[in-house]
């Protein structure tokens, strides 16, 4: 194929593997490799392209048919064990994504043409034409780049082998012998970063890792023969699949020892737990964790690694041997992540999260129209929750489930009516001294002081209950009585101007789309504010400063919250 290699590389490989070829080329050899190739792509971690490097064109169109072949089986496979029932209905739900995945996948073979390719095909009983036909009408080299185009495994034997650059790329299928620069362009092009990409794996049924080291001591580090300085050999770009094996068990010993030492769990007690005992275990690793933030944060910078490293090696048999201490650590961080729709996790984050939720009554207050479920912490019952807080044993638990649940009210309090960030700034003390201790009588005063925090904005909240107003109005309401000691005549005035300068913006000025960016229906709403207070609050508690100041707040306040169209960050109106 004098279109894929030069003259001087023809001539070699000609010496090489005159005798060599029948054999890289048998049936049964390409046969067991289309078959491995098939089964390595779909049970891959990171779900990268990928791209076989077949020794020749007449061998690449032969893989594709193999492969395809394969990958048929492969479905039918996959198709046969969901249709029996086997798997769990989070496990099923996985399985099927997969099964969409795998069947949406395109195939392509990119080869150079040449004259009378189709006679030449046929004669070994293979069709170029409809490959060809996909070449010339498609732009393949376009799809391939795109990491959401379903075009995700190439068949190749020179084409994109040397200056195609593509992030999401992989796995290297190499089944040809390579030389010198060649080699190590070809290897490169797996070797780019991408995001959640830890790195390229090359799949070598060829054995070319001493031809690679042999060019690196030509091209390492000059580009060219002799480039190198000082006779040294750089750092090779592709290394054995036993460094990232090493890699993994670094991880994996970094997190265990991080668990003993730091927060006293051993991770082979929730290893070797079964049925009930696995669950107490569970709990008791989660408490652990649980310390503090900063214990938490560190474990699952820990555990993520883990994870990276675990996936880049998917799905290697090797990991057969890691994956006890994986699913551990996975049981784990899942809790933490609150990842409440895994398998089995499932049940057992329900237990831990239901911690406060079981004194909680009334907990969820109905939404408004396009609005998500809002935690009501109002119903708390403290005598309930205290009495389980003095009797667990998992009362870091207890703190982070009650200060997960705090910290989203507060800020969906904050983030609708910026008046009320004393809470936060408030919660964030409380939090920051949590951080400073570990012992069980800082845990009790934190348990205790979340509980008086959300007693005192509960009342607030059910003032403005029983004051008839909604945080929409209340956030208004807020920002034109602070600062002022209003009487009970002047407060009801200022509430009723609250609600009324609301209803009349939102009937036409704020449903204007990007109502803000438009200079004349910005000048309209900030002139309505203006007159409506100038015209409306109580004098003298209002001067002319006063209402200037509050006149430019309520905008600024109207300008973040209300987007135009009829929508804001209150919902819909």
């Amino acid at each position: 194929e004098s279109e894929d290699l030069d003259s001087d590389q023809r001539a070699r490989v000609e010496q090489l593997f005159a005798r060599e070829y029948p054999i890289l080329t048998a049936k049964k050899r390409l046969n067991a490799i289309a078959k491995d190739v098939v089964w390595h792509f779909c049970n891959r971690g990171y779900k990268g392209k990928g791209m076989f490097i077949a020794l020749d064109k007449l061998t690449a169109v032969k893989m594709y048919d193999l492969i395809t072949k394969h990958w048929r089986k492969y479905v039918e496979q996959l198709e046969k064990e969901i249709s029996k029932g086997k798997y769990g209905d989070q496990e099923l739900l996985e399985k099927g994504r997969e099964l969409k995945w795998i069947k949406e996948t395109e195939i392509c073979v990119v080869v150079s043409s040449e004259q009378n390719e189709i006679q030449k095909f046929q004669k070994w009983g293979l069709d170029i034409e409809p490959h060809r036909e996909k070449m010339n009408s498609q732009d393949l080299e376009t799809r391939f780049k795109d990491e959401n185009d379903p075009f995700r495994f190439v068949i190749v034997c020179a084409m994109w082998i040397t200056g195609f650059n593509v992030p999401t790329l992989s796995t290297l299928y190499l089944d040809k012998p390579l030389k010198s620069h060649t080699l190590m362009q070809a290897i490169a092009r797996a070797n780019r970063i991408s995001e959640g990409k830890n790195n390229g794996l090359i799949v070598d049924y060829i054995e070319t890792y001493t031809a690679l080291l042999d060019a690196l001591a030509i091209y390492g580090s000059g580009g060219e023969e002799g480039g190198g300085t000082g006779g040294e050999i750089p750092e090779p770009p592709v290394k054995p699949k036993e460094e990232l094996i090493k890699q993994l068990e670094e991880a994996l010993e970094a997190t265990a020892t991080f668990l003993q030492d730091e927060v006293n769990f051993d991770l082979q007690e929730l290893i070797n737990a079964d049925g009930l005992h696995k669950l107490a275990a569970m709990e008791k690793a989660v408490n652990a964790v649980y310390t503090n933030d900063e214990t938490k944060r560190k474990f699952q910078i820990l555990a993520r690694e883990v994870f990276k490293k675990y996936k880049a090696l998917q799905p290697d048999k090797v990991l057969n041997q890691y994956a006890p201490r994986k699913n551990a650590i996975d049981v784990i961080y899942t809790a933490i992540e609150d990842n409440i729709e895994s398998a089995d996790v499932a049940d057992i984050m329900r237990k831990i999260q239901n911690v406060v939720d079981e004194s909680i009554e009334n907990m969820i207050a109905e939404p408004s129209h396009n609005e998500e479920k809002i935690i009501d912490l109002s119903g708390l019952n403290f005598d309930l929750l205290e009495q389980y807080f003095l009797k667990t044993k998992n009362k870091n638990i207890a703190v982070q489930s009650l200060k997960d649940k705090v910290e989203k009210q507060l800020k969906r309090m904050v983030e609708r009516n910026p008046l009320t960030v004393d809470y936060y700034e408030r919660y964030q003390e409380i939090i920051e001294e949590y951080n400073r201790g570990k012992d069980e009588v800082v845990i009790k005063e934190t348990f205790r002081k979340l509980i008086e925090l959300v007693n005192s904005y509960s009342k607030e909240e059910a003032d403005t209950k029983r004051e008839g107003l909604t945080d929409e109005q209340k956030a208004i309401f807020d920002i034109l009585r602070h600062g002022k000691k209003l009487e009970e005549k002047e407060k009801n005035e200022v509430k009723k101007i609250s609600i009324e300068l609301l209803n009349e913006l939102k009937k036409d000025k704020l449903r204007v789309e990007r109502w803000s960016e438009k200079s004349v229906t910005a000048a309209a709403v900030f002139t309505t504010v203006s007159k409506t207070l100038f015209e409306t609050l109580p004098y003298p508690t209002y001067q002319t400063d006063d209402i200037d100041l509050k006149t430019n707040l309520v905008y600024e306040h109207l300008k973040h919250q209300y987007f135009g169209g009829g929508v804001s960050i209150y919902g819909e109106y």
